[in-house]
């Protein structure tokens, strides 16, 4: 009970330092769980004083919930999964006490499970993985396990592989009734809405989003933008995604002709992290030569599938022409618009000047006039008029501040402008090959503009720039600029480390990939009814395959039995066929009787008793081997003469019902 207790302990520990770190847990939830690990490895306490705390905690995470589930309805998921851990962290104390011991083997399961729904990288996976083993290795413990069964044991569990491979591969995937962060990314934390603020609280943290390696030389700093949203419409002070508007795939050019000289090719290679979402980052330059991508009209990057694990694409060089396509003509109601500083402003310039190329230098103009300062803290906005606030007021801000700002003011002054919302800039490592790459992480988040000019099409247009033009270059924030060399000597590891595993993730993932594909190109029938029976005809077929394996291993385990309680199955089924084996009556006596009614099964009945007798009355120990054989002979008769039978009483009660109807 000591091992066990330790065990459990330990994994407890593993999964709350790993829901701390994913910042899954509630506030109080955090505080309560680290209580009740210390209360874990108190002298035990009474289940009085254990129902008192676990009352105590229950209330107060209800109101934390309440409050958390009111302000965003989104977490009612992760809310429901903080009770569970709760509770797990409950009964942990009550561990102590010896009382129903096994049920914290149930809850560490569930708090594991539900733990990879948030955790989706792999390195929570693999921990996942060993807290899983450790707690089955627990419950052997528990036991009293010995360990000479474990070779027998380990190949009953590599019998049920088959059978697990193919239902993965034969059964059709349920959609998910569950669908995670689904608004915003899990990992790199961009949203498809911009409020001033969005960016500015997300750019202060580390969370990796990609690396990006390319076949020549890496972009410029200036050139290293990387897009994911593109919001084109403006509403209740927000920045959102024109989804009446047609943003269907766009068709890739004409491809280089190169393209089979791989030497010879230029491209960007991702390597992203996962996110929930269909959109994936790039730099909006060159087409794509798999079909699981497709670029829109908006120039975003789609996917029909949210992006669940760690994923690698391509990016061909290549010129493209989805920047040409024009924007409908600009609409908007001069009396609903909020901020009506920067509208006045918009017209006046429009009043100015003669064509967009002087509007855009005027807005360029007065941002550098205007004592606009760059800061990832600006601090909150006025709510019904952010950006006018921002402009003539505050004047501190972040990218979402110029670059929603600027768009809305091109707007008014009837030149289509847009928000990108991406990243920009990237650290530079080399991995292990010493190739150069770029690293992108939360910090780099950014929010730019593009504006449709009649001959050149959209143009990209960075106001945050003009202000800080350092945050452009250095591609560096303020809050990275001061690091300690552990910090970066810690770093480097980790990104070495990450960098190996990433390439065995893809690799598995790829694997998984290709057989899928082979196994959708064999198609027993294109009616899909017909094809999910085969499915299933094979799965069954598995199933029963693992079941007899499972009894031929188990054979020693059942004190040579098993061919006593196949004969009594099998007189039990002769009985429902209307043949009863008599008080006494020996298997010989019944072979015959069988026989005299059934004459053409009459050697089959033979046989089964001459076996049967031959194995019973011997004197000898028979092998393994000989009982295999025996078994199966014995089985096979059984077969033969209940079929026979079986056949001859469905055709007599058919030829009965067809008399009578007659």
């Amino acid at each position: 009970m000591k091992k066990f207790k330790k065990i459990i302990l330990i994994v407890y520990l593993i999964i709350f330092l790993n829901l701390l770190l994913s910042k899954n847990l509630l506030i109080i939830n955090t505080i309560f769980l680290a209580t009740n690990l210390y209360f874990a490895t108190f002298p035990k306490l009474s289940q009085k004083s254990i129902n008192t705390i676990a009352l105590f905690e229950l209330l107060l995470w209800g109101i934390n919930a309440y409050i958390a589930v009111v302000n965003n309805f989104d977490i009612w998921f992760t809310a429901l999964n903080n009770l569970l851990w709760l509770l797990t962290s409950i009964k942990l104390i009550e561990v102590k006490n010896n009382i129903n011991v096994k049920n914290i083997i149930l809850l560490l399961l569930l708090s594991i499970g539900t733990n990879a729904l948030f955790n989706i990288s792999f390195a929570s996976n693999t921990i996942n993985l060993i807290c899983f083993f450790l707690v089955l290795y627990s419950l052997l413990s528990l036991n009293n396990y010995q360990s000479e069964n474990f070779i027998k044991q380990l190949f009953l569990l590599l019998l049920l592989l088959p059978i697990t491979l193919v239902s993965i591969f034969a059964i059709p995937t349920p959609k998910p009734w569950l669908k995670l962060n689904t608004t915003t990314l899990a990992k790199t934390g961009l949203s498809n809405e911009l409020r001033p603020g969005d960016i500015s609280s997300l750019a202060q943290t580390e969370d990796l989003v990609g690396r990006i390696f390319f076949k020549n030389q890496l972009p410029s700093s200036e050139n290293r933008y990387w897009r994911v949203f593109v919001l084109d419409k403006f509403e209740n002070n927000t920045w959102v995604v024109n989804t009446k508007k047609n943003d269907k795939y766009f068709q890739n050019d004409k491809l280089p002709e190169n393209l089979k000289d791989k030497e010879l090719i230029d491209y960007e290679r991702w390597i992203l992290e996962p996110n929930h979402i269909n959109q994936r980052p790039w730099s909006g330059n060159g087409n794509l030569i798999t079909k699981k991508l497709q670029v829109t009209y908006k120039g975003t990057l789609f996917s029909e599938e949210i992006l669940k694990r760690r994923e690698e694409y391509k990016v061909i060089t290549s010129k493209n022409s989805w920047r040409k396509n024009a924007p409908k003509k600009i609409s908007f109601d001069a009396r609903s618009a909020n901020n009506k500083k920067l509208y006045n402003l918009s017209r006046k310039w429009l009043e100015e000047s003669s064509n967009p190329y002087e509007i855009v230098e005027k807005a360029k103009e007065w941002f550098l006039k205007a004592n606009l300062t760059y800061s990832i803290n600006p601090g909150l906005m006025n709510k019904n008029a952010p950006y006018d606030d921002f402009l003539f007021k505050k004047k501190i801000g972040f990218c979402e501040h110029f670059a929603g700002s600027f768009a809305l003011l091109m707007n008014y002054a009837n030149i289509p402008s847009r928000v990108v919302i991406g990243y920009q800039g990237g650290e530079i490592f080399r991995n292990y090959e010493n190739q150069q790459y770029i690293l992108i992480d939360n910090s780099y988040a950014h929010a730019w503009n593009e504006i449709w000019i009649e001959d050149k099409g959209w143009i990209r247009i960075d106001p945050t720039a003009w202000v800080s033009p350092e945050r452009i270059e250095n591609s560096l924030l303020e809050f990275k600029t001061e690091k300690s060399n552990f910090n970066k000597f810690s770093r480097n590891i980790n990104l070495n480390l990450l960098n190996n595993l990433s390439r065995i993730e893809i690799s598995f993932n790829n694997l998984f990939d290709e057989i899928n594909i082979h196994l959708n190109k064999i198609s027993f029938s294109e009616n899909i009814i017909i094809n999910n029976l085969i499915n299933l005809f094979l799965i069954a077929s598995f199933i029963l395959l693992t079941v007899i394996l499972l009894l031929v291993s188990n054979i020693s385990f059942v004190n040579k039995n098993l061919i006593r309680i196949n004969l009594d199955r099998y007189f039990d089924i002769l009985g429902s066929y209307g043949i009863k084996k008599k008080k006494g009556e020996t298997l010989k006596n019944l072979s015959l009787r069988i026989g005299k009614f059934y004459p053409k099964i009459s050697r089959h009945a033979n046989n089964l008793y001459l076996t049967y007798n031959d194995y019973k009355f011997s004197n000898r120990e028979f092998s393994k081997r000989e009982y295999i054989r025996i078994f199966y002979k014995i089985s096979l008769c059984e077969i033969k003469i209940l079929s026979y039978i079986g056949y001859k009483n469905f055709r007599s009660v058919y030829f009965n019902f067809h008399n009578y109807k007659n």
